[in-house]
């Protein structure tokens, strides 16, 4: 049991000090500190004061090698721990590297005005690239602030990648990697006459969530399967290689949208 005569017992040297009228919590903050040390598995200590907490993870925190989880314990005013709350670490890299070329050949007889083929060298690895964005430029190196070209998000092609999307629609949906084998894809509040084709690497499942849109016409396609309305189907198998799923609407009624998750059983995926 830790008591606060076991931790001056166990640290003689120890000169502790309260201040403030939580003082019990002060007690355990530091007791946590002495048993679990610093530099070691311990990331830190947040006061329960409110209905959300939060703890900054210091920028660039090396990651031990053989961590893969941040590990929560609510704590006691004795420094018991209860059963911990797990959160996956997948770690965010930004990409070091660009495409290795591009060429584009302007077909448009206007002046001030282009159209034609961008052809792009791509990555040579996209273990972890999802797709290329394209924007006007000031130079070689500098974008015009706010200008994308609206048909400027290319996906990657690259089968390893667990989930992207292509078409008209893709801006308006988002996709969040919530592991490194599961994926949420969501379209909140939709529009008219969208329509976005949604590629998985399978094998995996797809599991609805959320499902509000307008049963006749506005829907998910896939593997034979309607999915609209408001009930949510039994989760699909999906198979091994590329899946996909065509969402469309069409040019009348709207609704509140849809959310499936994607895990793949394909091994450790590599989208994001």
């Amino acid at each position: 049991e830790k008591t606060e005569d076991n931790l001056m017992a166990a640290y003689p040297m120890l000169n502790l000090t309260y201040s403030g009228p939580d003082t019990s919590f002060e007690m355990v903050m530091i007791g946590d500190q002495l048993r679990h040390g610093s530099g070691s598995n311990f990331l830190g200590t947040v006061l329960a004061d409110s209905d959300v907490v939060t703890l900054d993870v210091p920028e660039n925190s090396s990651v031990p090698q053989e961590a893969t989880h941040l590990l929560v314990f609510a704590v006691d005013e004795k420094g018991l721990e209860g059963d911990p709350q797990a959160a996956e670490i997948v770690d965010f890299v930004k990409p070091q590297v660009g495409p290795s070329d591009v060429n584009f050949s302007d077909t448009s007889p206007l002046c001030n005005a282009i159209e034609g083929k961008l052809s792009i060298s791509k990555v040579p690895d996209e273990t972890s690239i999802s797709h290329y964005h394209v924007y006007w430029g000031l130079n070689e190196t500098a974008k015009i602030p706010g200008e994308e070209i609206s048909a400027g998000k290319l996906s990657a092609t690259n089968a390893r990648f667990g989930v992207h999307c292509e078409g008209q629609s893709c801006d308006l949906i988002t996709i969040s990697r919530l592991s490194s084998t599961r994926w949420e894809v969501s379209r909140g509040y939709y529009g008219n006459n969208e329509y976005a084709e949604i590629y998985l690497e399978g094998p995996g499942k797809v599991t609805m969530t959320y499902l509000s849109t307008e049963s006749c016409c506005d829907g998910l396609t896939h593997d034979k399967l309607w999915v609209a309305g408001t009930i949510l189907p039994e989760p699909v198998e999906v198979p091994e290689g590329t899946y996909v799923v065509i969402w469309s609407s069409d040019g009348s009624v709207t609704d509140g949208g849809w959310t499936f998750e994607f895990e793949s059983s394909g091994g450790s995926g590599s989208g994001g």
